[in-house]
């Protein structure tokens, strides 16, 4: 919600966004693993695709880093356009763990990409379809995947595809 939204990023402000450190499996997500579910969806009009799942560990808040996941997935499943296709990969790559989530949807435009992390920034698509949403979610998921000294790049072609990459330190 935007309210939780809002707390974390004020927390963000104010202090280290995360303090429990512990090693976080992410491949266990995949099929629902963590403490309180994990990354399923079905939203009955994309077809999802895992193409590659290393078994990957990285030190950081399990909690934190499940909301950063739960909002790139979220996002790639309510901007992928109807009958579209999600792609989810999970691989080391020179002692990170990378986690990469592309969809089929309409895709972000060029003017916007440079603002997409700011907070409240939401693209005309959103607006137009009704999409719930505050603006606040990738600058949350920013905001903790940098607290774990990690990145989020976005790539997008406009009408073809979206990706979207986190890159954490491994363990």
């Amino acid at each position: 919600t935007a309210t939780t939204e809002i707390y974390t990023l004020s927390l963000h402000d104010a202090l280290p966004i995360y303090s429990a450190r512990s090693a976080a499996p992410l491949r266990q997500w995949r099929r629902g693993g963590s403490p309180g579910g994990g990354l399923q969806f079905d939203d009955g009009s994309s077809g999802s695709i895992l193409a590659e799942c290393a078994d990957v560990v990285v030190p950081g808040d399990r909690r934190r880093l499940r909301e950063v996941l739960l909002n790139l997935v979220d996002n790639a499943v309510k901007y992928n356009r109807p009958g579209g296709t999600i792609t989810l990969s999970l691989r080391q790559a020179q002692g990170a763990a990378e986690i990469e989530i592309a969809n089929t949807g309409a895709g972000i435009p060029p003017a916007l990409l440079p603002r997409i992390f700011d907070r409240f920034v939401r693209g005309d698509e959103a607006r137009q379809r009704g999409i719930d949403g505050s603006g606040l979610g990738l600058s949350m998921a920013q905001c903790i995947a940098q607290a774990h000294g990690g990145i989020i790049k976005i790539t997008s072609e406009p009408g073809q595809q979206t990706t979207v990459t986190l890159r954490l330190p491994g363990q």
